[in-house]
């Protein structure tokens, strides 16, 4: 069965927890018929397909038919949570140089992710550069890393590549 919250793991393929449904008020307890007695659907963010193969929070809705009504929802995760993650330069997460007029962006070779002290392996997540304001309003280019101020490196996730981010 499944659990609210329950998490599974990313792999590129479609999640479907496995249900079991019985009518307590029968003898036995027999099982209930998906299609005839119930039916469920997904609604996913990360997926325009509603594959329910991507990484971040899929919702399922287990819906009565029939002679069965009501409905129960539950919220499932595939892949990793990277919302605490945070990105480091050269092992540090503080970087200062002085005003020179020219570029002085990071060399995106030099990022590395971490999560709870782990690596969180390259490629399966995405890099955000902002300029003045840790809020994401003022996405700037490599390229526009020249006036002062402070700039912030910030972790995206791919959920096609198994990284999501949970939203508070």
């Amino acid at each position: 069965g499944i659990t609210d919250g329950q998490e599974f793991p990313f792999d590129g393929n479609p999640v479907e927890p496995a249900v079991s449904i019985t009518d307590k008020g029968l003898t036995g307890k027999p099982a209930l018929v998906f299609l005839q007695d119930y039916d469920i659907t997904y609604e996913d963010d990360n997926d325009d397909f509603n594959e329910h193969k991507y990484a971040g929070e899929v919702t399922m809705k287990i819906t009565g038919i029939g002679n069965y009504e009501g409905e129960k929802i539950f919220t499932f995760y595939i892949g990793e949570d990277i919302s605490q993650a945070y990105a480091l330069y050269n092992g540090s997460s503080s970087v200062s140089t002085l005003y020179n007029g020219l570029i002085q962006a990071p060399d995106p070779t030099k990022i590395t992710v971490e999560k709870n002290g782990t690596s969180i392996e390259q490629g399966t997540y995405d890099i955000a550069y902002y300029k003045d304001t840790i809020s994401k309003e003022t996405k700037v280019g490599l390229d526009q890393f020249i006036d002062a101020g402070t700039y912030y490196i910030t972790v995206v996730g791919v959920p096609s590549k198994g990284t999501y981010a949970k939203t508070p």
